[in-house]
This record gives C-alpha cells, structure tokens and sequence, in this order.
C-alpha cells in the first residue's frame, strides 16, 4: 500500500485538489500547481527521514522549503 505522501501526489495527479488545514490557514494544491514544482524538480508532498508528512511551502534562495503536516492538521481531497 503506497504511503500518504504518494497517496495525496496520486490524487492530485487524478484531477483532485488537495486541502491542508489548520486553526489559522488552509492551503490549496492543484494540479496546475503540482505540475509546476515537478517541472522544477520538486516533490509537493514528501516524507521527512523521520517518517513525518511535508507539503513544499515555497522555496528560498532556489531550494524548497517545506511544511510539517501535524496530527491536528485537516486534509480533504476535492475535485
């Protein structure tokens, strides 16, 4: 069974958008969105070496920065 990070990068690629929320913030990832960071060379959604979920949440000087995605975080799938 494939992992959440290729789970969520699946349904996303499927046509689905992706909803990460949480108290203060909801953040949206699409398709068109997705398709940007592949082309740059850049997973949307991975795994950290200690199994924790990151989203990219933006880049600095040319490298990603990415995001926890805590237990108290929401994630939905929507087309």
């Amino acid at each position: 069974m494939p992992d959440l990070a290729e789970r969520l990068n699946a349904a996303i690629d499927d046509g689905f958008t992706v909803q990460v929320s949480t108290y203060l913030r909801a953040d949206r990832v699409t398709p068109k969105s997705r398709n940007a960071w592949r082309a740059a060379g850049h997973e949307t959604f991975k795994h950290a070496a200690d199994g924790t979920l990151l989203m990219i949440a933006g880049q600095s000087k040319g490298k990603p920065r990415y995001a926890a995605i805590l237990s108290t975080c929401k994630i939905e799938a929507f087309r």
